[in-house]
């Protein structure tokens, strides 16, 4: 190739963007860089510097925000797709944007242990560090296809108190990639009252999530099986980050609950759930655990996890663990009863939840066990 020779002096654009881990001999790291609103061009909407990346030769930036630890040629987006490099500069095009904004109960985040009969406000953005086959978000987190509308922080905080929320989460897609917007709005809903949660697949690196930790009340992880080489493989994700990141979190009194995904396509499904529940004994803590059916959605074509195969799996986990609750076996998730003497303190009916008024205290008012959920 004629940019080999000794005076070619233009950055190898071709080969560098078609095999990015060429960037990555050449990224020398630089300092760390902040998140500051940048005035935009005649015409353009306004753009937001993103922080946690580094400059490289040839214009060129490594962003570590996640462990991909993308290095991105100019004008070309990070793995997320949402995270660009701009005139050797990364931009975020989350910030003030938002894709999805509905208010849900807390089942469906899924969070059943922090405040579970008060509605939650959900937000999505578009973009995602992995890349699941069966994503079914996908025209959000893939395929960038969905319709964003303009929201501030403050009018995002603003409509979470006028619709009576308790909170705020961030969820639908990956949350992480939006971490200067999302940081954002913790800190202002912290400021009015309004609890905080994310919905993640737990692909953070160790500094920009120890730093959004203090911000947040209670963190969902997705978890899809229990094999590094499957989260690899089909998701692009790298499940020793995520397992790092529930302990981090628990160390910090977040409250973690984890979102199990079941797909029973592969043989190990069964040795995964037993080394799940292992691995969920030696953290000493009960973590909430949602099992979720996996559905064939954007390129996966196998079917769907069967019925048997839920109601196996859900009585496994049952049997090993506290509390365990299910999402893809009709409108019944479970009930949240004291471990002590199986009193149920909290109802769940199709979309209805009922929380045992005598347990306010975070007692169990028949043995006087504590109760490891806040109402």
């Amino acid at each position: 190739m004629a940019w080999f020779n000794g005076n070619a002096k233009a950055p190898p654009w071709t080969v560098l963007t078609r095999w990015p881990a060429l960037w990555r001999v050449v990224a020398a790291r630089g300092q760390p860089m902040t998140t500051q609103p940048v005035a935009a061009a005649a015409g353009e909407p306004k753009r937001y510097e993103a922080r946690f990346y580094s400059r490289a030769a040839w214009d060129a930036v490594h962003c570590n925000l996640c462990p991909h630890q993308c290095a991105i040629a100019p004008s070309r987006a990070g793995n997320c797709g949402v995270r660009y490099n701009r005139d050797g500069k990364l931009y975020t095009e989350l910030y003030n944007r938002v894709g999805h904004l509905q208010v849900v109960r807390s089942s469906l985040l899924p969070l059943f242990h922090l405040h579970p009969s008060k509605p939650w406000l959900q937000v999505g953005m578009k973009g995602c560090n992995m890349r699941c086959t069966f994503c079914d978000t996908f025209r959000w987190s893939q395929l960038g296809a969905a319709r964003a509308m303009p929201l501030t922080v403050d009018q995002l905080i603003g409509r979470a108190l006028s619709t009576s929320c308790i909170g705020i989460s961030f969820g639908v897609t990956e949350p992480a990639v939006g971490h200067e917007f999302v940081s954002d709005v913790f800190k202002g809903a912290r400021n009015v009252g309004l609890r905080t949660h994310l919905a993640t697949n737990g692909e953070w690196t160790e500094e920009p999530f120890q730093e959004i930790l203090p911000l947040v009340d209670a963190i969902t992880f997705g978890i899809k099986g229990f094999d590094a080489d499957w989260m690899m493989q089909v998701c692009g994700g790298h499940l020793q980050v995520v397992v790092a990141n529930v302990a981090t979190a628990m160390a910090m009194d977040t409250h973690v609950e984890v979102a199990y995904l079941l797909a029973d396509s592969r043989a190990t499904w069964r040795e995964e759930l037993t080394a799940y529940c292992n691995w969920l004994d030696s953290l000493e803590r009960y973590v909430p655990t949602t099992l979720i059916r996996m559905v064939p959605s954007f390129m996966w074509k196998g079917a769907p996890t069967r019925q048997q195969s839920m109601s196996e799996a859900l009585h496994y986990l049952q049997s090993r663990l506290p509390f365990v609750y299910n999402l893809g076996m009709g409108d019944m998730p479970g009930d949240t009863r004291c471990t002590s003497c199986g009193r149920v303190m909290i109802r769940r009916i199709e979309d209805t939840t009922i929380v045992d008024t005598e347990c306010a205290e975070g007692v169990c008012p028949s043995c006087g066990a504590d109760l490891p959920f806040v109402v």
